[in-house]
């Protein structure tokens, strides 16, 4: 049986992965909160330099 830890960052970013669909998708919907994600994933891609 192993017990080995999973690498934090390989499992961030595999979390972050299948959130993304979801995301865009709130942003895209007419909602009060789509203006703040559409600006969170404009910064996850390196827009808010």
């Amino acid at each position: 049986m192993s017990t080995k830890t999973p690498d934090p960052e390989t499992e961030a970013r595999e979390t972050v992965e299948e959130k993304q669909d979801l995301f865009e998708r709130i942003a895209e919907a007419d909602l009060p909160i789509s203006d703040d994600i559409e600006r969170v994933l404009e910064l996850v891609d390196g827009g808010g330099e």
